[in-house]
């Protein structure tokens, strides 16, 4: 693919979402409101909470996964193994949260991956991650929510001899985000000042950049897409979650600024106060985004981020720079079915990946359940090791809810072309997901 190619693919696109917003956007009907953990309102089904709301344009970020837990959720069967238990839970962090002004959420991931060919090792993964997290509201009144000690923990284990991050398949990237073994860590704790309402949001502490910056609604392996391709942005070498400040800044009610200054050196696994002040190395970043639509079913979310890296003496890497664009626009009445386009670039790509472009599809409120999902996107990938080719990657799944607390996801990828097993076509990854919420 050609730069001008390129080029001409995304302004087609471009052109394609901003003009498509349909004529009932102009109805006076607007989509079911309700409160988040930080007192702010969140619009829409669960992950078509859009970024306005939160800093945060990313599933996985803490305020909206303690909204999940708020919802009233379609499902198969309205009862499992597990709702003693998911009774048991809400009973008790309900009195928490009455008593003690602390919101809390506990969810398990589980993640199966089959691959028909690898490079070298096992051709299946297997992995279990159990997220424990929370906001203490530290003002205690309702009026003055918008100051929280936000925090979350987490720890990943095997089920088989290889994590799904290690399944060596010979692409670029991998095959799935995150996914690998981790001791149980602090992974955030910042404070959290300001809401949507304040035209402010600011967090400072120890926390994951990679909740912040070019987000969307199915950037999330434990929601939507399990590709890097999809549920990444594949160029940018985002650090781990250390020390930094972050804030969002909203001039409008359909435009926002967001930057952060983070911890270049920053790991989950550690405080990193020795690395922040001893180092001096950042990973700093801005993004600008327009939400046309605000309140309605087909709220967009179009945004465009600069970053910056800078060079880190202790792991001998170099600095790197680059942009990503997200373009993202819910079609029909009801904002059900909705378009997206990604494209990220590198200048030196020391993530092995110096550009990617993906476009793709989710189906929201399928079969009338109204967090069921269907994705299906494509994506090309432009190494920046020696040698290797382009990689091109299909993948679709479909996650629908069993019981209201728990959701399963089969799932398939095909790679054509991977980067780094020029012997090979393709290779086709089968996955399953299930995540239950408590």
């Amino acid at each position: 693919m050609t730069h001008r190619s390129l080029f001409s693919s995304l302004m087609a696109l471009s052109v394609v979402l901003v003009s498509a917003v349909p004529v009932c956007a102009q109805s006076s009907t607007r989509a079911n409101t309700q409160p988040s953990s930080s007192g702010q309102t969140t619009t829409g089904r669960l992950h078509g909470l859009i970024g306005h709301r939160e800093l945060s344009n990313v599933p996985d970020d803490v305020g909206y996964q303690l909204s999940e837990s708020d919802e009233n959720i379609d499902s198969l069967f309205p009862y499992g193994p597990l709702t003693p238990l998911n009774d048991f839970w809400s009973r008790s962090t309900k009195r928490v949260k009455e008593t003690r002004r602390m919101d809390l959420g506990l969810n398990y991931t589980a993640i199966y991956q089959w691959a028909d060919t690898t490079e070298q090792g096992p051709r299946e993964a297997g992995d279990g991650d159990l997220d424990f997290f929370g906001r203490w509201n530290l003002l205690g009144c309702e009026r003055c929510s918008s100051l929280g000690l936000v925090f979350s923990s987490e720890t990943r284990h095997k089920y088989s001899a290889v994590a799904p991050n290690r399944l060596n398949t010979g692409t670029a990237g991998g095959t799935i985000v995150g996914f690998g073994e981790q001791d149980f860590s602090l992974v955030q704790l910042y404070l959290e000042a300001g809401n949507y309402k304040d035209r402010y949001i600011a967090r400072v502490g120890k926390m994951d950049p990679a909740l912040i910056y070019d987000g969307g609604r199915y950037v999330s392996a434990n929601y939507a897409f399990f590709n890097p391709a999809f549920s990444d942005t594949a160029p940018m070498p985002l650090p781990g979650a250390g020390l930094g400040i972050a804030g969002a800044v909203y001039p409008t009610e359909t435009t926002y600024l967001a930057a952060g200054l983070h911890d270049a050196n920053g790991k989950r696994t550690t405080a990193g106060f020795n690395t922040f002040f001893g180092e001096g190395e950042f990973f700093t970043a801005m993004e600008c985004g327009w939400f046309p639509n605000v309140d309605q079913p087909h709220e967009g979310l179009y945004h465009l981020t600069f970053w910056n890296i800078d060079a880190r003496k202790r792991n001998g890497r170099g600095s790197d720079h680059g942009l990503a664009l997200t373009l993202e626009q819910p079609l029909g009445c009801d904002g059900k079915y909705v378009p997206f386009l990604r494209y990220a670039h590198a200048n030196r790509g020391l993530n092995d990946i110096r550009q990617n472009l993906s476009v793709g599809l989710g189906v929201e409120n399928v079969f009338d359940q109204n967090d069921d999902l269907i994705g299906v996107a494509a994506s090309w990938q432009d190494p920046s090791t020696a040698g290797a080719r382009d990689q091109y990657a299909i993948e679709t799944f479909y996650r629908f809810y069993l019981t209201p607390h728990t959701h399963l996801s089969p799932d398939i990828q095909v790679i054509i072309d991977p980067a780094n097993a020029l012997q090979k076509n393709a290779v086709t990854v089968l996955g399953l997901r299930l995540r239950t919420l408590y």
